[in-house]
Formats: C-alpha cells, sequence, structure tokens
C-alpha cells in the first residue's frame, strides 16, 4: 500500500516542487564478425538509451587504452571502423557511457563486448612440369599453400575446360596449329570465408590441325556397309584436307595389320576381309608436336538377330518365374555387335558384346549361323498394370547401324501390399482416423479392388469389406492403454497384413504446488508439478505463464526461469525481482489437448521507499514540518515503522508517518532523516542542508526628546532581552501621537530608528512607534518605542549681521527666548566661515546679548547656543551673523592733476573712484583759488565726475571733491587737487 502525506510549512514562502529524475543511461556495443585480413574493414556499433543525448562512450580494445566516441545530434548510436590489416582476435570492451544531462558521471557497462576475428589469408603458389612443350601433353600442377588448414582449391587453365578442385592436378592442354599459345592459369584456394588467388602463365606448342577424307565415297566416307554382304574387298582413297601448312610428315596405321610412314595424298589401301577397323593417321608438325586422328573403317552389313518368347505370359503373379526369353541369329554379327535388351519393366536394360556370346556355349564356331538360341531369362516383380503388357526390346547394333526386334503381350500382376497410418497416440474417447495407405495391386484386367480385414486389438468386433479400393476408417478407445492394430488386405495374387501399435491416453488434470506464495526480492519459488501421468502416453508439453500486477511498490514485471529452468519445464524455478503480485498457472497439452491449471498467487513485496521534499531555508522564530512521500510497499501498514530525526531540533525524533512541527532555538545548517521499516527491510531518506536563520529580538523601549529635534534610537545586545544579529534593520508605520504633534514619519529597512517631532504645544506630548526587526528574510517581533517630546523653546529675535568701518562700533549681537521653562545658559561662537563647524567660544560672551570688537578688517560670523538644564531640549542655537570690518575708505582714482585749455575752451571732466569703507557714498566738489584741499568753495554736484565751466578769463583754477560713507565710524575722504590752466 502507498501513501503519500503532504505537510507544508507554516509560512508560505516555501514553495514545494516535484521534480522527474531522467533515468541514467544505458548502452550496448554490437558488430562482432569475423573477416578476412585487409578485407573491407567491419563496423563496431555503440548504442545509447536513457539519458539524454548525445552520448559518450568509453571503450577498449584488449589490453588498449581507452577510447571514447560520441553521438552527434540526436542520434543514439555511432559506429567505429575496425581495421583489418593484422591477423588476430580484437575484443572491443564497452567499459561506461555518459550522457548529455550529467557528462561528469561515467555509467559503468558490465559484459557488453564485441570480437572481431581478423583471420589471416592463406599464402598461395603453385608450379608445373613440361612449360612450352606440345598440344596434348600432360603437365603436372603442384600447388604449394601454407596457412590453410582447410584450403579448397579451385583451377582455372584457362582454356574453357571445367574447373579442378585438386590440391595438384594434371591437365592437358589442346590447342591446334602452326604456332603457341599461352594460358593464363589461376589457382584460387578458399581457407573459411578467405580467398587468395595465384596467376602463373604456361606456353603450349599448338599440334597441327589435320582432316582426310575417301575420295572414292565422298557422301558415304569409310563406309562398305550397303556392298559387305556381296564384296568383302573394300578400297578406300585417303586425301589430305589438313588446314595446318606446318607438317613435315605422315603415317598412316590402317588397321588390318599394315601400316605406311611418310605417305603423300592421296593414298589408296584395299581391305581383304569383312570387318571393322580403326585408321589412324599420324602428322609430325615442323615444331615436333604430333597430331593424330581415327577413322572407322565400315566394311560390314547392319546385324542379324531376334527375340523369342518361352510362352505362358499373361496374368502372371509378381514376382514371376525366370521367364526363358532367347536372342536367335546372332552367330554370323561381326565382333562389334553390341546387343541391348529392355525388358519393359523398367529395370536396367541387359547389355551383350558379340564377343561374350560367341565364348558361350551356344556359338558354333564352325558354322556360327548355326549357333543356338541365346538364353536371357528375366523375373518380372513389378506390375505391367495400368498398361495391358509389357513389350520387350531388343537392339543389335553394329558400326553399320541398329536392327530392332520385339515381343510383347506379357502380363504381370500384384497382390496388395497392407499398408496405414494412424497417430502414435490418441485421447481415450476420441474418434481416431486410420489412413488405409495400402498399395492396392493388380487383379486381372489390372482391377485393384481388395478386401480389407481391421483388428483394433482392444477386443471390439473385428471389420471386413467387400472388394473395394483402400478406404480410410474412424474407431474409439474406451480405455487408456497400448492396443496392436491389424490390417489383412487380400487380392487377386496373395493377402499382405500390417500392424501398428498405438497408444490411448486420458485427459490431463494439471496441478501444481508453490515453495512459497509471499516474500520479499529477490524471492525464490520453486513451482512442483504434481498432476497425475498415470496411463500418459509421452510426457505432455507445458507451458507456464506468469501474469503481473502493480503492487507493493511495484510498476513492472521481474522475474525469471532459475536453474536452468525455462517456461517449457515440468517443475520451473523462479527469481522474482520486481515487488507486485504474480499469478502462475501451467497450461499442459497432450493429444486430448490443452488444459490450464488454477492460478495461484505469489505476493512479492520489497523494502518501503522514501523521499523528502526539499526544505526550504527558514527564520527561527517558524516552525517546520516536513513534507515526505512514503511508500509502505506492503498491504500491512501495522508492520511499518517510522523513525524521524530532527538534529538541534525540538523534538529530537518522532515515530510517527505524520512527524510533529520542530522547532530550532538556535540558527544555524540542519538536515531531516527519516527511516521507514517494514518486514522486507529499512529505506532511509536524509533532507537536504537547510539553514534556520535567525530572527531578531528588541525590548520595548522610550526616550525623551526634545520638540523639532532629531532623534537616532538603536537598539543594542547590551540591554537584556535583547537579540539583535548583525544586519538587522527596522521598519516601521507613521507614529501615533497625542496632543496634535507634527513631523514623525515611517521608516523602511533603517538601521536605527530616527525622527524628528514637532511638539507645537506648551505640554508633554508622546509618540509611539510600533517597529519590526528584521535581518535577511526573517522578520522579528514587533516592539514598541515611545518617544516623550518637551515643548521646545525657541529663539524669538535672532542675531543681526552688520558692517562697521575699522575701528567703528558694531551694532550688537542680541538674541530673545520663547517657552522657556528652565533658566538659560549662552554661549557665543565666532567663526572666520559662515558655518557652525570650526567656530570656537568667544570667552567671556556668556550673556543673552554681545557688542563684537572691529579693530582688524575682515568679515567674522557669529551664533549663540542657549543650553537648556532639563526636558531632553539641550540647547538651540541661533542663525549665524556676520559682522563685517571695513577699511577707512582710500581714493585710488585721482582727477586730472592739471590741463590747460584756451579761453573760452571746454575743459575735460574730473573723476574720482575709491575703494574701502562702508556705507552709502556722497561727493561734494570744491573749487578753490589755491592748490589746496581746504577753504574751497561747494560747488554742489553730488558725483563721481565733475566737468568745470567755460572759463572767459585766462588764469589757474583749482578743483578737489570730498567722499563721504555714511556706514558706522566711516567718515570722508578728500582727493588730490586738480589744476586748470586757462590761456
Amino acid at each position: 500500500m502507498k501513501h503519500n502525506y503532504f505537510i507544508s510549512l507554516l509560512l508560505l514562502i516555501h514553495l514545494l516542487a516535484f521534480s522527474k529524475e531522467t533515468p541514467p543511461p544505458s548502452a550496448t556495443i554490437s558488430g562482432s564478425a569475423t573477416v578476412c585480413q585487409n578485407s573491407p574493414n567491419p563496423v563496431i556499433t555503440f548504442t545509447g538509451s536513457g539519458g539524454a543525448t548525445p552520448y559518450t562512450f568509453t571503450y577498449h580494445i584488449g589490453l588498449g587504452p581507452t577510447q571514447t566516441v560520441t553521438t552527434t545530434g540526436s542520434n543514439s548510436s555511432i559506429t567505429v571502423s575496425a581495421g583489418t590489416g593484422t591477423a588476430g582476435s580484437f575484443v572491443y570492451h564497452l567499459d561506461s557511457v555518459h550522457d548529455a544531462s550529467a557528462p561528469s558521471v561515467e555509467v559503468p557497462i558490465n559484459n557488453q563486448n564485441a570480437t572481431i576475428i581478423i583471420v589471416s589469408l592463406p599464402i598461395v603458389d603453385f608450379i608445373f612440369t613440361n612449360d612450352n612443350t606440345c598440344s596434348g601433353t600432360t603437365i603436372q600442377f603442384l600447388s604449394t599453400v601454407s596457412n590453410a588448414p582447410s584450403a579448397v582449391y579451385s583451377w582455372d587453365f584457362g582454356d574453357g575446360s571445367p574447373l579442378s578442385s585438386s590440391a595438384n592436378p594434371n591437365h592437358q592442354f589442346t590447342s591446334l596449329g602452326c604456332g603457341t599459345i599461352t594460358y593464363n592459369v589461376v589457382l584460387t584456394v578458399t581457407n573459411g570465408s578467405c580467398t587468395v588467388t595465384k596467376t602463373h602463365t604456361i606456353t603450349v606448342k599448338q599440334k597441327p590441325d589435320i582432316a582426310f577424307t575417301d575420295l572414292l565415297n565422298t557422301f558415304s566416307e569409310f563406309n562398305n556397309c550397303s556392298g559387305a554382304a556381296t564384296n568383302p574387298l573394300f578400297t578406300v582413297n585417303v586425301g589430305n584436307v589438313s588446314a595446318s601448312a606446318c607438317i613435315s610428315s605422315f603415317n598412316i596405321v590402317w588397321g588390318d595389320g599394315n601400316s605406311a610412314s611418310n605417305v603423300t595424298f592421296p593414298i589408296t589401301h584395299t581391305y581383304q576381309t569383312i570387318g571393322v577397323y580403326t585408321m589412324i593417321v599420324t602428322a609430325t608438325g615442323t615444331n615436333g608436336c604430333t597430331s593424330s586422328k581415327s577413322y572407322t573403317i565400315k566394311n560390314i552389313s547392319n546385324p542379324l538377330g531376334g527375340i523369342n518368347s518361352p510362352g505362358s505370359t499373361q496374368n502372371l503373379c509378381a514376382p514371376t518365374p525366370n521367364l526363358q526369353f532367347t536372342i536367335s541369329s546372332w552367330g554370323s554379327n561381326s565382333l562389334d555387335t553390341t546387343y541391348s535388351v529392355d525388358y519393359g519393366d523398367g529395370s536396367p536394360p541387359l547389355q551383350l558384346t558379340q564377343a561374350e556370346l560367341n565364348a558361350s556355349p551356344y556359338y558354333n564356331a564352325l558354322s556360327p549361323d548355326q549357333s543356338a538360341n541365346y538364353p536371357i531369362p528375366h523375373i518380372y516383380t513389378t506390375s505391367s498394370c495400368p498398361a495391358a503388357s509389357f513389350q520387350v526390346q531388343l537392339n543389335v547394333t553394329n558400326a553399320c547401324g541398329t536392327t530392332p526386334f520385339t515381343l510383347g503381350n506379357i502380363s504381370v500382376l500384384t497382390k496388395p501390399t497392407a499398408d496405414f497410418t494412424n497417430p502414435s497416440i490418441a485421447c481415450v474417447n476420441n474418434s481416431v482416423l486410420f489412413n488405409n495407405t495400402t498399395i492396392a495391386g493388380y487383379g486381372q484386367s489390372c482391377n485393384q479392388n481388395a478386401i480389407y480385414t481391421w483388428n483394433f486389438g482392444d477386443g471390439t468386433p473385428i471389420i471386413s469389406t467387400t472388394l473395394s479400393p483402400p478406404t480410410d476408417i474412424s474407431h474409439v478407445f474406451n480405455t487408456a492403454g497400448t492396443y496392436t492394430v491389424t490390417l489383412t488386405a487380400q487380392g487377386y495374387c496373395g493377402t499382405t497384413t500390417k500392424t501398428r501399435q498405438i497408444c490411448i491416453e486420458p485427459p490431463l488434470v494439471p496441478q501444481f504446488n508453490l515453495s512459497t506464495n509471499s516474500g520479499c526480492v529477490p524471492l525464490a519459488v520453486t513451482a512442483t508439478n504434481t498432476t497425475n501421468l498415470t496411463n500418459q502416453c509421452s510426457t505432455p508439453t507445458y507451458n507456464w505463464t506468469v501474469t503481473y500486477t502493480a503492487a507493493n511498490c511495484g510498476s513492472t514485471s521481474g522475474y525469471s526461469y532459475t536453474n536452468a529452468t525455462t517456461a517449457s519445464s515440468a517443475s520451473p524455478s523462479f527469481n522474482f525481482t520486481e515487488a507486485g503480485t504474480y499469478s502462475v498457472m501451467v497450461t499442459m497439452t497432450n493429444s486430448c489437448g490443452s488444459a490450464a491449471s488454477p492460478a495461484q498467487i505469489i505476493t512479492v513485496k520489497k523494502p518501503p521507499t522514501v523521499s523528502l521534499n526539499t526544505i526550504s531555508d527558514f527564520c527561527q522564530n517558524v516552525n517546520l514540518t516536513p513534507v515526505a512521500n512514503i511508500n509502505t510497499c506492503t498491504s500491512v501498514p501495522a508492520s511499518v515503522t517510522y523513525l524521524w530525526s530532527f538534529p538541534g531540533g525540538t523534538p529530537a525524533t518522532a515515530g510517527t508517518a505524520v512527524p510533529p512541527s520542530v522547532t530550532y532555538a538556535t540558527a544555524g545548517n540542519h538536515t531531516v532523516s527519516l527511516t521507514v521499516t517494514n518486514e522486507c527491510g529499512s529505506a532511509t531518506a536524509t533532507s537536504n542542508s537547510f539553514s534556520v536563520q535567525a530572527s531578531p529580538f528588541v525590548q520595548n523601549a522610550a526616550l525623551t526628546v526634545c520638540s523639532g529635534a532629531a532623534f537616532t534610537f538603536t537598539p543594542s545586545n547590551s540591554t537584556s532581552g535583547n537579540s539583535i544579529p548583525a544586519g538587522t534593520t527596522y521598519s516601521w508605520n507613521v507614529p501615533s501621537v497625542t496632543g496634535g504633534m507634527t513631523g514623525g514619519s515611517a521608516g523602511l529597512n533603517q538601521s536605527s530608528i530616527s525622527g524628528t517631532i514637532t511638539n507645537n504645544t506648551t505640554a508633554l506630548q508622546t509618540a509611539t512607534y510600533t517597529i519590526t526587526p528584521k535581518v535577511g528574510g526573517c522578520s522579528g517581533t514587533p516592539f514598541i518605542l515611545v518617544v516623550s517630546v518637551n515643548p521646545a523653546a525657541s529663539i524669538t529675535t535672532q542675531p543681526v549681521s552688520s558692517s562697521v568701518c575699522l575701528n567703528g562700533t558694531p551694532a550688537i549681537l542680541s538674541i530673545s527666548l520663547s517657552n522657556v521653562v528652565v533658566t538659560p545658559t549662552y554661549q557665543w561662537y565666532q567663526n572666520t566661515s559662515n558655518s557652525i563647524i570650526g567656530a570656537t567660544p568667544v570667552a567671556g560672551a556668556t550673556a543673552s546679548s554681545y557688542t563684537p570688537p572691529a579693530g582688524s578688517v575682515g568679515t567674522l560670523y557669529y551664533y549663540c547656543i542657549v543650553s537648556l538644564s532639563s526636558g531632553g531640549c539641550s540647547s538651540i542655537t541661533s542663525t549665524i551673523a556676520s559682522v563685517t570690518v571695513a577699511p577707512i575708505a582710500t581714493i585710488t582714482t585721482q582727477p586730472i592733476p592739471t590741463q590747460t585749455i584756451c579761453v573760452g575752451g571746454s575743459s575735460n571732466a574730473l573723476t574720482v573712484s575709491y575703494s574701502g569703507g562702508v556705507g552709502t557714498p556722497t561727493y561734494q566738489w570744491f573749487s578753490n583759488s589755491t592748490n589746496s584741499t581746504t577753504g574751497g568753495t561747494p560747488v554742489g554736484i553730488n558725483s563721481a565726475s565733475y566737468t568745470p565751466p567755460v572759463f572767459a578769463a585766462p588764469g589757474s583754477y583749482y578743483y578737489y571733491v570730498q567722499v563721504s560713507l555714511n556706514g558706522n565710524g566711516c567718515g570722508s575722504v578728500s582727493s588730490n587737487t586738480a589744476e586748470v590752466v586757462v590761456v
């Protein structure tokens, strides 16, 4: 039974995912072959399965180094060419495979080999005798073959003659002509599947091409068949019609005891007696080669003869008596006469020669034509039917032809040959067919009917038929046992009997016992056949079937036959390697048919399987409930035990399928394991390493600040009860305030709590912050920070900046306060820049007002810090006021010292400029009669530039200007005099 438990973590931050594992790759090697050395290269094929393409295969050859080969694209196989240059046996061992999904993981492969056997080639050569000899000379060929234990020879002599399979054949080359001819003799030696050829050239001298004719008998050469009976003298006139001209001499053997040498043609010769002669003409070529040709000289007539019947040759029963046929009129035939007797029954013809007959006691040497008939007896063993009779044929043949003789009316009959077929084994109470295969034989007029008698040997009545052709019959045996069946066939020529046995068996009722019907993988089970085999005629056949049903964590069938048994064994043994339910039955078959046993169930179990879902990292203040995927692989849940282990957690262990929630007091890396045990064993799963991350904890806090003053609060582990990991940040919303205070704002992921709150009332007010601490992804319990805000004293009168001339009296710097509830203290500060940074306190300047000095030129900056003794408003700072001390003014551009003009002319303008001083300038020009800057008369112009009037009288006129500044202590300054000379 399979149980799946799905338990999620308490926080939604954990995403449960399921993954499907890719099965690991596997591989095979194929391509074993036996080839000949230097033949086309065979290929070794590597094939991968499972995993993901491409595949990389690692292999080695014999004791050689490892090699790799990789498929391309989506191909699952690749080939490697095996060389054939070196003979031997080369074993390709497939060692391992890896695929694209896990290229660094080598999956070992066992017992995968391919063998290439390179068979060395035979070493072949041959020699021969009688090279460059005459046509027709016997030439012996001698082969020299090594490295070929099972050599098969094939000689091609190159002349179109049949091939020879001899190791050392003899051969004669025949070629006619006057020159020489060459032949390419090829010896092919095959050893197994390896073939090697060797060729040599042989030279043969041609022998003369000769031919002759009978000049006296052009249309019946050398033939006296038509005249020999009346005239035994026969003359031939031999003419030469040879094609070759390279002949040096001719010799003739006439065949009648005479011969002639160095003859010239035409040449005549007379045969004196009746007979058949062989004339041989031999020509010697100019190259020494001889050529002979034979001619038959027929000086006879066609032969005599006859064949005689013994009589009483009708309706004989085979085998017949030895019938005494004879040959007559044979004594005067020539010695070349032959006799062929065909008895007409398909037996080989009887072949006789004239010499045999002449040597018999039936020959009359003194009067050959009076010789006795020559006996040729014959026994007929077969019927002449369906033909009416046999016909005997005698052919008497000599050189002049054949004379035929016939003899008929020989009828031969046969008795029936009883026979039948039947199954050797049959089933009780079933109809059994007996096939009557009797050879019926022949009666008179070739009738084939007979009387058939059946005795089945089981006590049932004997069955006889009337005259009839062979007919099949069926019979039912009611009792098991072995019976002898007899068939008798009676015909015109006699009676024959045939007996055969038949075994009758009962139907089968298959039964078997199992050595066990349940257990754990691997489970060995033996099925013992207990079927009753009494009265079985032969061993029945067995067909065991095993049907699989998925159960107990099994998904596919897994079993094999063991102990050299198979599905056809009587009592097989099994080894079950996959869990599940197996239904086992046997079907047994005999002549009665097939019968199946009841099915028996084998329950195969295996240890449980367990896996843990991935556990994501989580925070310390979160409870963990692991998720387990458990297959108990049993139908007995009560037999299953569970053991959870939570190192560092509370609880540390658990014994239930569904675990309790687990907490971790300390942060760090942890694992969870679960061991599940059933009756077949245990399975343990260990989770991934997950991190329990620390969560911050901060105690509630309070502080008092002054209205409008910025505050910063950073929690610390120095406060008892706080647990604040490094990197903790704080987030809060806008605080809750009393008294209509303003200025509080929210914060997000800040390293401290800060803010500025304004208390616009005259009483103490509070702002309450709810703050969530967080480190990494872990948020702690929110804590409360209460900020008490005192009303802030404020400066109602700020110090005022001023400018003054050197040694003047600057304006007094002063401040005034409001909302002061305690006695303030003052301290004025000065700085050379407009900033409080780097400022220094002014000694003794501890009142609400301060008169700065003006004894040095320059700008100094002043501010006042008011200190309050309590209430969180420790101090307030005034604005910065500048005090600028300018130097006394001086004329930097003087009027033109002197200029001369004519009476009535216009003078140039007089212009001045100044530097220093502060305030707004005023200009007063003076005219004077003397060169002096005192006692002059104002001319009433308020400008930095003045143009004197047109002068009517000559003389010297003097002018100067007085520049006055209204700044504190700045006074006035006079220019030099300017002289205008009028001429």
